[in-house]
């Protein structure tokens, strides 16, 4: 038998807040509702495409959660046993507010483990889980190693699944492949190195436009490896080797659009903001970045940036491919 011993009952007094649009959208379930998590997600992702805003920006119409048939309470996991699951890795606050705008109020029965940029959320009565949920936001290396441990320490609780609603994704906790994949696809961190040799920390990840998730290569010439006619090799965070194989790009690209030739290895847009190539990569897309900045420092990175773009897209027509021109 094993021995729950209660933590110490000490709080810090350090305030943390949660917008209340974010209130349980990355939450644990149990692992009974993994099906209907799978069906609600499925119908999210149609409704959304069905009642997009036709400028691209926003929705006409909400589409509403509907409950879980077997709530969190179900599985009586203790507050003691929770607490002690993470009372090792994470502090812990009962200074919890929400709100919206410049309005919050604070939050009754509800208490959050923090560390870094990792809030876990969880409400409870009469000794008893009632609901938990998240925010996450990596930004090093070590941060996504600590996400791994932060799953890996829940999922012992109990049988449980990850629900993200904003994306969409439904994970079991149990499957170590599963939260590797989540954390890599979806939250991902690189270091941005500049033409002069001076390195800047800079966020890149899943950005979302619709219901498609992209991983972010802020590109520099530093990171290209080689270009064969067979995809880029490219230096990765933290000096990994990665490999874009256009190949299967094309008949990814072919299978989603159902047209033309299978050359296609994605979509290109020189005249953005910022200039990206995006090749079609599974499960998501890789949106190689062309970082437009124009103050400074970046002055000579921001003249480089569509000579780089022009740059890979020539080696992409020279390798007999080729990309659809969004510009």
């Amino acid at each position: 038998m094993q021995l729950i011993v209660p933590i110490r009952n000490i709080y810090m007094n350090k305030k943390i807040y949660f917008h209340e649009d974010d209130y349980c959208m990355i939450e644990i379930l149990p692992a009974d509702n993994y099906e209907f998590c799978e069906d609600r997600a499925t119908q999210a992702k149609s409704f959304s495409e069905k009642h997009r805003a036709e400028n691209g920006f926003g929705w006409t119409d909400m589409f509403l959660l509907k409950a879980e048939p077997k709530p969190l309470k179900d599985l009586q996991i203790s507050v003691i046993a929770f607490e002690n699951a993470l009372s090792q890795i994470m502090e812990r606050t009962d200074v919890i507010y929400t709100g919206y705008s410049d309005y919050e109020e604070k939050c009754e029965h509800t208490m959050a483990f923090f560390k870094d940029n990792f809030h876990v959320f969880y409400e409870s009565e009469n000794g008893i889980i009632e609901k938990i949920w998240f925010h996450i936001d990596i930004v090093t290396v070590e941060e996504k190693a600590f996400a791994t441990t932060l799953l890996r320490a829940i999922s012992q609780i109990s049988d449980l699944i990850l629900v993200d609603n904003y994306k969409n994704q439904v994970l079991p906790l149990n499957e170590e492949q599963a939260i590797n994949d989540y954390l890599h696809y979806i939250y991902v961190d690189r270091n941005i190195v500049l033409n002069q040799g001076s390195s800047l920390w800079g966020k890149w990840g899943r950005v979302d436009k619709g219901e498609k998730a992209y991983l972010i290569i802020c590109f520099t010439n530093s990171d290209l490896i080689e270009i064969t006619g067979k995809g880029i090799k490219y230096r990765s965070f933290a000096g990994n080797t990665s490999f874009i194989d256009f190949e299967n790009c094309a008949e990814n690209y072919f299978t989603e659009i159902k047209e033309g030739t299978k050359k296609c290895v994605g979509e290109r847009d020189i005249a953005a903001e910022q200039p990206f190539i995006e090749f079609c990569t599974l499960p998501v897309k890789t949106r190689m970045l062309f970082v437009n900045t124009s103050t400074g420092l970046f002055k000579k990175w921001r003249n480089n940036a569509q000579k780089q773009f022009q740059n890979i897209y020539q080696k992409i027509i020279e390798a007999g491919f080729t990309t659809f021109d969004l510009s």
